[in-house]
């Protein structure tokens, strides 16, 4: 059983009246049987380019019913708004595992590195050697380079996976946290890959608008998937506003289309999204804003 959802700040206050944190209630209107294991990864953002862009999602009191979602920045940075996509699996799933992954766990905010990288262990092993995606959930950027960051995951087996966050160029990243997504490969519901604006044009000629019409390779749902996903890599201007917003529509048995974007005078050179397109749902979110 697996179910999906997003929430976006603008539910709770206007983008003009950002705050440090803000929060909503999510009901599943059919119940898990306990409370589940849950993944989350950004899809919107707008966060002022100064001080330092801090913004972190993540949920808490999870039951079976429900979860407290939150999107906070820290040390003034000015978040004014964020949109986070999340994923629920019930934790006894034998076909799913989900977890985490902070550079905090490897070194501390203030002795930043260009690459870290972590094995992850499944609490159970899996039969045959899962897929695995992974998305951000948190990044602490400084304002004086311009922010560029990925996750992306290796040497994977039935045991585990290494997870690496990293940064390139002149790119400092303090921290970041990465939400990781594992499931078994013979599951016929479900589908996952990765896209970039770098499928669609070199990162040399940046747009505001950039989408393409993806093909499920090799399958085709026996109706229309719901679909989770989030950002995997990030590279924009630091000397503007941290602007992005991806989505996707035209989801079908067969395919869909994404969407990568800013506004303003903000400049995305290249940005991902990794996703996960799958059948089995278990109910749909009631919103409560807190």
């Amino acid at each position: 059983m697996a179910c999906n959802g997003a929430f976006d700040t603008r539910a709770v206050r206007p983008w003009n009246q950002p705050r440090p944190q803000t929060s909503q209630v999510i009901q599943f209107s059919t119940p898990f049987e306990c409370p589940p294991s849950l993944a989350l990864g950004l899809s919107v953002l707008d966060i002022q380019n100064v001080p330092d862009p801090r913004v972190t999602v993540y949920a808490t009191d999870v039951t079976d019913t429900s979860a407290s979602f939150h999107a906070n920045s820290e040390e003034g940075s000015t978040l004014y708004t964020a949109t986070t996509n999340w994923f629920g699996v019930d934790p006894r799933d034998p076909d799913f595992q989900i977890g985490e992954f902070s550079t905090t766990q490897v070194h501390p905010r203030n002795k930043p590195q260009v690459l870290t990288s972590c094995r992850i262990t499944f609490a159970r092993p899996f039969v045959e050697v899962p897929k695995v995606i992974s998305v951000l959930r948190e990044f602490h950027f400084s304002k004086d380079h311009g922010w560029r960051i990925t996750t992306e995951v290796s040497h994977i087996n039935c045991n585990g996976f290494t997870i690496h966050i990293k940064s390139w160029a002149d790119t400092i990243i303090y921290s970041a946290t990465a939400s990781w997504i594992a499931y078994s490969p013979s599951i016929g519901d479900v589908y996952s890959g990765s896209v970039n604006t770098m499928d669609a044009h070199a990162w040399t000629q940046p747009k505001a608008q950039t989408s393409k019409a993806v093909e499920f390779q090799g399958m085709t749902f026996t109706k229309v998937p719901n679909v989770f996903f989030g950002l995997y890599s990030l590279d924009m201007s630091s000397d503007r506003n941290l602007r992005i917003k991806c989505t996707m529509d035209n989801v079908g048995r067969k395919g869909f289309t994404w969407h990568i974007d800013t506004w303003a005078n903000s400049v995305i050179w290249s940005a991902g999204i990794s996703y996960l397109c799958f059948e089995r749902l278990v109910g749909k979110a009631i919103l409560r804003p807190r």
